[in-house]
């Protein structure tokens, strides 16, 4: 397998993964040992960065010899110390083909004498890094160093369109709580029902919700809930035992406030005003 022919296995292999909602630990252990695999890699490390700190975190590491795992007491490195946190300094790819020349180069767990560093960056900032190092000297290509480029994007592509589906899958969840206290316990019916009430209800920001709501359905809060209002009003036009009140006084009952607010968005959702519609049901 060349060198492109691994760039689209491991490009199948986010999409894969994506498409089966598998988790950062599963993907990230397929990819390097895919790596390791192909290239004969001696070791392979993944770091990634801690939210508040400069520093680095080993997140994983692949061996050719004791396989796959994942630190339960991870080595870090500070940026700008030896050549990985070098790389997190400057944002920039690092190749060193002799480390015995190279005085910033760490040895953690035994003395190798190529290195190479890629620096995992999201939108501008370091996330992470791709670390190798090998015991025989000029190791690694310019080859090699395009390939680990191209996983260091493919990393940040998996997660974020990972963060993206849970995102979308909180926020789905979120609508549906709405919609549940609409159909089920009829909060509509509350003619001062607000978007920040229902918000707080979800425990969520109001400004959050009121995205989530138009993201979703291409509507606002309040046209969500004067529609529900109308077709409650609708259902008990049908009713015996409301002919005989007036229009407004249901329209009250349903959750409007006014009658303007009740014409006018009776009109908007049925396109008919009340008594054109109340006409065509005689």
């Amino acid at each position: 397998m060349n060198h492109a022919s691994i760039i689209y296995a491991l490009d199948d292999t986010t999409n894969q993964c994506l498409k089966l909602n598998s988790g950062i630990n599963e993907y990230l252990q397929e990819v390097s040992e895919s790596l390791v695999s192909h290239f004969m890699l001696e070791d392979f490390v993944i770091y990634f960065k801690p939210s508040t700190k400069n520093n680095l975190k080993q997140f994983m590491k692949v061996n050719h010899n004791k396989g796959c795992f994942f630190p339960k007491h991870a080595y870090s490195i500070k940026f700008g110390q030896g050549i990985v946190g070098e790389s997190a300094r400057q944002k920039k790819s690092i190749l060193v083909n002799d480390t015995s020349k190279n005085p910033i180069y760490i040895s953690e767990d035994a003395h190798r004498y190529s290195e190479l560093v890629v620096p995992i960056i999201n939108n501008n900032s370091i996330i992470g890094a791709l670390d190798s190092e090998h015991s025989k000297k000029n190791f690694y290509t310019k080859e090699l160093l395009h390939v680990f480029g191209i996983t260091a994007k493919l990393i940040c592509y998996f997660l974020n369109e990972s963060k993206s589906k849970h995102q979308q899958k909180v926020e789905k969840k979120h609508f549906i709580f709405f919609t549940d206290l609409l159909n089920k316990k009829k909060v509509f019916l509350n003619e001062e029902l607000s978007s920040k009430e229902v918000a707080e209800m979800i425990n969520i920001s109001p400004a959050y919700f009121s995205s989530i709501v138009n993201k979703i359905s291409g509507q606002s809060f309040s046209s969500i809930v004067n529609s529900y209002r109308v077709r409650h009003i609708i259902e008990l036009l049908k009713k015996d035992e409301y002919k005989k009140k007036t229009l407004l006084s249901i329209a009250m009952s349903s959750g409007f406030n006014s009658k303007s607010s009740f014409n006018l968005n009776f009109k908007k959702i049925t396109l008919k005003s009340p008594s054109e519609f109340i006409a065509d049901m005689s």
